[in-house]
């Protein structure tokens, strides 16, 4: 074969710009493209849903274009119901014989589930964060329990997952999907190292009553982990007792203020301090310990001024309430709780 041969190569997109969905009973994954005008699905898609058939014609002249300018052919439309977080939303599609990706969600359903997305924690949330639903990228791997298990309540658990075998070994990180909210559970954050396709996950039944999880139930996404750097921590042992430096207390030592403090969530590091300027500060925190407050225990209040906060001729403020996302709502939750735990607020009934 001779003369200039010329390849197409595609490239994987690793941003995490997909989320998954049902449509029926099927389950597709979808790519949330804000450079999208129209949300689009393939035919081969609505083939393997066996609802070509509700596709409605369009005109033979209807095009969309891709970024670089080429045309492409609209086949026709149709409107599908999208089951996100059991939420469902009505789209209509346009219906193209070829496309990269099965699904693709325009700018205009994100106008009208007035979206928001949080690429730091890879969230989308729809209609002012009634809904919210994990962002993952195309090579995701989802880890699914091994067998059915049942979690005690307020308990914990160490659950083995099985991992696809082609995700294959070395360190990794497992992080919790947003639709265990709909189970009422928390999975941790867990380093792991699989073994066999196999590792465990943490997870956390805060209800009052047992919660019962079916075989091959996905709990999270499971990604490969890059150590770019070590820190080294020196023994504090080996260095904070030089034999000619005096304590300001000889039945304590340094090691034992500093052990004191990292109780109470002071983590103390030299850095650019000298050794004096370093046991000095260890000194002044260590005798001013019951200024730092550790919890909401801690902060008794005071009756010495009684506070007064003058509103004038203002009207009360009454806003609409509305709903948070699953994680905002389970940390408002645990902040009450604790408030009202430490008598800092009570219930009104």
């Amino acid at each position: 074969m001779s003369g200039p041969v010329k390849a197409r190569v595609r490239q994987k997109i690793e941003q995490p710009n997909f989320i998954s969905i049902n449509i029926g009973h099927m389950g597709v994954r979808a790519l949330i493209d804000t450079g999208a005008f129209h949300s689009c699905i393939s035919l081969s898609l609505l083939k393997r849903l066996k609802l070509e058939s509700r596709v409605i014609p369009v005109s033979q002249k209807k095009r969309l274009f891709t970024a670089d300018g080429k045309a492409m052919k609209v086949l026709g439309t149709v409107e599908l119901t999208l089951d996100i977080q059991e939420v469902q939303i009505p789209v209509t599609f346009c219906v193209l014989s070829c496309l990269q990706h099965d699904m693709i969600i325009g700018i205009t359903f994100l106008n009208e589930t007035k979206a928001n997305i949080d690429m730091e924690f890879h969230v989308l949330t729809l209609y002012n964060d009634m809904v919210g639903i994990n962002l993952i990228s195309d090579r995701d791997v989802i880890v699914r329990t091994t067998d059915a298990v049942l979690i005690p309540p307020r308990s914990e658990a160490l659950i083995p997952v099985l991992i696809p075998p082609h995700f294959g070994v070395g360190l990794s990180i497992i992080e919790p999907s947003i639709k265990l909210h709909i189970l009422q559970l928390a999975l941790a954050k867990s380093i792991v190292s699989p073994v066999r396709n196999r590792t465990v996950c943490k997870i956390m039944n805060p209800t009052n009553v047992a919660k019962f999880i079916k075989r091959k139930t996905p709990l999270g996404v499971i990604r490969k982990l890059a150590v770019d750097s070590m820190t080294v921590i020196d023994d504090v042992e080996s260095t904070l007792e030089p034999p000619q430096h005096p304590n300001t207390d000889d039945n304590i030592t340094y090691v034992r203020k500093l052990e004191v403090l990292i109780e109470k969530g002071t983590n103390l590091h030299q850095n650019s301090l000298s050794l004096d300027e370093y046991y000095d500060l260890i000194n002044l925190l260590f005798e001013n310990r019951d200024l730092f407050a550790t919890s909401m225990h801690d902060l008794v209040g005071t009756d010495v001024v009684e506070m007064e906060i003058d509103t004038g001729d203002a009207q009360p403020v009454r806003k609409r309430t509305y709903r948070q996302i699953p994680q905002m709502m389970r940390e408002m939750e645990r902040q009450v709780q604790e408030m009202v735990a430490a008598g800092t607020i009570s219930l009104i009934l």
